[in-house]
């Protein structure tokens, strides 16, 4: 049976499953499964009306159940966060509708989506942990005492919006962000391709600007990218501007950190276009 897009599955919540769905995700700290008996005290609807939500809920791939010491338990999905953002940031007049995927890694998945002005825009969703529920309960053992993958990939969010919050406040070339959703961060969407498929132009003007935007993370914005490399770089290809993506894992500002992330761009301008900095020079630049 096809997988329902994400976008229709948010279109068919209305307001008892997205009520459901914010309960699951309420208790999801305190609980790895959450009983069927906790949803009953925190919602009004009888036995049959909770049934068929919860029902309508599961075929949508939006919770997931299990029986649990003997009791009916659910547990939010990855999809069920996902539209819970979807609505956030529709009702902040971010987001008026989700087109396709145009990105997906280890803990994201990244969609082109339109505003209300029908301007494209991005919003990338966060997914700490991204794997089946078979595989998450087998590691449970080694997780207590952890945060829950749903408290990791909303804390993931915060990070890198408040991260591109602060570049973009201090003029740092990175995408505008437009709004925070439970695990999804919506964005400027920037026309371009990434670095390591760019010929550049100007290659030491390209690393310059690239420089500058960490030297802002690390002065003003106290941060330290932590994944820095030609992959994360995006090129503006008609305004020839680099934009440095990819901001969840920024943390607070290391000398280790910064020293690996400018080794990477570094290397990567002087294999491919015999571009020789100092580290050490750059450093200094950067620090100051």
């Amino acid at each position: 049976m096809p997988i329902v897009p994400l976008s229709n599955r948010a279109s068919l919540v209305g307001p008892h499953e997205f009520y459901l769905l914010k309960i699951l995700l309420n208790n999801s700290d305190s609980y790895e499964l959450i009983p069927k008996d906790i949803i009953e005290e925190e919602i009004d609807l009888n036995p049959s009306q909770l049934d068929f939500y919860l029902s309508k809920l599961l075929k949508l791939k939006l919770i997931y159940h299990e029986k649990n010491l003997g009791k009916d338990s659910f547990k939010i999905t990855f999809s069920g966060i996902d539209v819970l953002s979807i609505k956030k940031l529709y009702e902040m007049k971010i987001l008026k509708s989700l087109s396709t995927v145009i990105g997906e890694g280890k803990e994201s998945v990244v969609y082109m989506g339109y505003d209300f002005d029908e301007n494209p825009i991005v919003v990338k969703f966060h997914r700490i942990g991204k794997t089946s529920y078979k595989t998450l309960r087998r590691k449970k053992r080694t997780l207590q005492g952890r945060k829950s993958w749903v408290r990791l990939s909303i804390e993931n969010a915060e990070s890198e919006y408040n991260a591109l919050a602060c570049l973009w406040e201090n003029r740092a070339y990175v995408p505008r962000p437009l709004g925070l959703g439970v695990n999804a961060v919506a964005m400027e969407y920037i026309n371009g391709k990434p670095l390591f498929k760019t010929d550049l132009l100007e290659p030491s003007r390209v690393l310059d600007d690239i420089l500058s935007t960490i030297r802002i993370s690390y002065v003003y914005c106290k941060l330290s990218h932590n994944d820095l490399s030609p992959y994360n770089v995006v090129m503006d290809t008609e305004r020839n501007i680099p934009y440095v993506i990819d901001w969840p894992q920024a943390s607070r500002a290391s000398e280790d950190s910064l020293e690996k992330d400018i080794r990477h761009i570094l290397d990567f301008f002087r294999n491919k276009y015999d571009i020789n900095r100092e580290i050490n020079d750059t450093l200094s630049y950067i620090r100051d």
